[in-house]
């Protein structure tokens, strides 16, 4: 005996229709996602750095190692010269600085971890701006740069914090104080000061000498100095 199952009429229409939907609704989130990290990404490109982050990006926006940067007594501070380097390339190089000046027609200062109200100071135009790292620019080319970053370091391997005598037998230079405690270096196109604290006056003959102490930072002078490191 035969028996016959009826067929129930069973359309396949109904379960397209739930897969197209879910499919859409697939490629929408995926949109949506897509335009939501390309607006963050661009909000964090556009978005001003914080006080002293240095947004630009550049050789000054981090920490960084310690001894990284080179300099030298013939005017190079890494990539850049001495009475030739531009605002552009300083700026390429530093990144974006935290405090952008300029005193009459004399200089125009750049400033990296700067202290608060560092560009407000009455006395900002004729001693050295209260920042970690300045780069003056006269004529609108590099003509002096200050530093106590740890990061920067002399080519013979004089770091901030370097003793006295290390930094005289790395450099064969002497210690010598006068308006200032410091050992310098001179060239035709710079003069590189590298300022001494704590140590204490040692008398030869007609000589004073430093004996002690450690390196505090990095004066570097070009040829149009605009003079507010000189002694008052």
């Amino acid at each position: 005996m035969t028996v016959h199952v009826p067929r129930l009429p069973i359309s396949l229409d109904p379960l397209i229709a739930e897969a197209k939907r879910r499919m859409r609704r697939r490629r929408l989130l995926i949109a949506v996602a897509a335009v939501a990290i390309a607006a963050g990404s661009a909000f964090a490109m556009g978005a001003p750095g914080r006080p002293g982050s240095n947004g630009g990006g550049g050789a000054l926006s981090g920490p960084g190692r310690v001894g990284s940067v080179r300099i030298d007594g013939g005017g190079r501070v890494g990539p850049l010269h001495m009475n030739r380097s531009t605002l552009a390339q300083v700026v390429a190089f530093a990144g974006k600085p935290d405090l952008d000046q300029s005193y009459l027609d004399k200089y125009r200062v750049l400033g990296y971890g700067c202290a608060a109200g560092a560009g407000t100071v009455t006395n900002w135009n004729v001693d050295p701006v209260a920042c970690r790292t300045s780069f003056y620019l006269v004529g609108g080319r590099l003509s002096l740069f200050i530093t106590q970053d740890r990061r920067f370091a002399e080519v013979a391997g004089v770091r901030i914090g370097t003793s006295t005598g290390r930094a005289e037998r790395l450099l064969h230079r002497k210690a010598f104080s006068g308006c200032n405690d410091a050992i310098g270096l001179h060239s035709k196109q710079a003069r590189l000061s590298l300022p001494l604290t704590g140590g204490r006056p040692h008398i030869v003959g007609t000589k004073l000498y430093v004996v002690g102490g450690r390196v505090e930072a990095f004066y570097l002078h070009g040829r149009r100095d605009p003079g507010v490191t000189d002694c008052k």
